[in-house]
């Protein structure tokens, strides 16, 4: 019942380490989690490693709770040493996140949880963005050349390139921040099942499929413009057809394909004419089995 809940909240671990993480909060061995062991759980899922640094160094210790806030003047201060933003005081910041409520506020609503603060700093009321540039205001009718695309590089990892963690999860917070260029770095998997991975790592591995499906239910909450897919691929052949596999069965007609009487010298499609649609960009070495078409010497 954890597991499904947490992936209906687009928290996707892995069954295993889900399973590893509830016996550890399931302090008594019964096989079920009380309130305060499923609050402490679920605090835990939603926490935010990258931003531990932070909250550590820009927090006070709450003598009363007997756990680490920060203060609207501390929080005032890290937006104005860390992000270069000096244009809000304590009073205003504390208006506009009055709306997060408890757990995310204090008792005494005078500054954010632990939990508060990773949810402010994924949240719009912190986005880099100006307010009037988060609408469309641009012709969106040329091809797709003609405008920068956010794009994310290493997309899967959450953390450190070498040692850092990899999750379904890390694909949906860039979607949700406007990226519409995701990288999937495909490598051969058990039971030629694809995962993704930063490979000759320390990264854990994850499904291919399951970052698909994510992106599929999820790819165009915030945008209705294309959604690119850069495929960095790793696999042998048979790996690579079950890709196509899984892009195909998940996608079907939400993939961009190309015409059937081919698209050289043509322009590239515009935004607006692949609203809702999937890209996927891969480059593929030249093999002789079924999926592609061998090239010889001579080939022009």
């Amino acid at each position: 019942e954890v597991c499904q809940m947490f992936r209906s909240m687009n928290c996707f671990q892995g069954d295993y380490h889900l399973n590893e993480i509830f016996r550890e909060f399931d302090k008594d061995g019964s096989g079920n989690l009380n309130e305060d062991e499923f609050v402490e759980l679920y605090r835990t899922m939603m926490h935010k490693r990258p931003l531990n640094v932070y909250f550590e160094k820009y927090s006070i210790l709450d003598d009363v709770l007997q756990e680490r806030v920060m203060p609207w003047d501390c929080l005032c201060r890290l937006r104005e040493e860390v992000q270069g933003d000096d244009s809000v005081c304590a009073e205003s910041i504390a208006k506009e996140l009055q709306k997060f409520g408890e757990p995310m506020l204090t008792e005494s609503h005078d500054g954010l949880t632990e939990f508060g603060f990773c949810a402010y700093m994924c949240s719009q009321s912190n986005s880099i963005m100006k307010p009037e540039q988060a609408y469309l205001h641009q012709d969106m009718t040329k091809p797709l050349s003609c405008y920068w695309i956010s794009c994310s590089h290493n997309t899967y990892l959450e953390d450190a390139q070498i040692v850092g963690t990899a999750s379904v999860d890390q694909y949906l917070h860039v979607i949700r921040s406007g990226c519409r260029c995701v990288e999937i770095d495909c490598w051969d998997g058990p039971n030629l099942e694809p995962v993704v991975t930063h490979g000759f790592t320390m990264t854990n591995k994850i499904s291919f499929e399951e970052v698909v499906c994510a992106l599929r239910d999820h790819g165009f909450d915030n945008s209705p413009f294309p959604l690119i897919l850069s495929l960095e691929m790793h696999c042998s052949e048979d790996q690579i057809v079950r890709v196509g596999q899984i892009l195909d069965s998940t996608f079907g007609d939400m993939l961009l394909r190309h015409p059937s009487d081919g698209h050289f010298g043509e322009p590239l499609t515009s935004p607006d004419d692949a609203r809702k649609k999937v890209i996927v960009k891969a480059k593929l070495q030249h093999h002789s089995n079924s999926f592609s078409r061998k090239v010889s010497p001579d080939s022009d």
